[in-house]
C-alpha cells in the first residue's frame, strides 16, 4: 500500500526493535487507523476499510 507517510515512520512496516530505538519518540503522537476486514464481494479486496482509514490519516 502506497501511503503519504514516510516507510520508515509507518509503524506495520517496522520491527518492535526498530520503533524501540527511533529517536524523539517520547515528544511524538501516534495515530492509530483501524478498520474492518471484511469480504465486499468478488471486485474488491478485503482491506479496502483499513486502507481508507489510513488514506484520510
Amino acid at each position: 500500500m502506497h501511503s503519504f507517510i514516510p516507510t520508515e515512520r509507518f509503524f506495520p512496516y517496522l520491527s518492535w526493535k526498530e520503533i524501540q530505538d527511533m529517536p524523539g519518540k517520547e515528544d511524538v503522537v501516534i495515530i492509530q487507523p483501524v478498520g474492518a476486514i471484511e469480504q465486499h464481494g468478488h471486485h474488491l479486496p478485503i482491506i479496502v476499510d483499513a486502507a481508507i482509514g489510513t488514506a484520510v490519516v
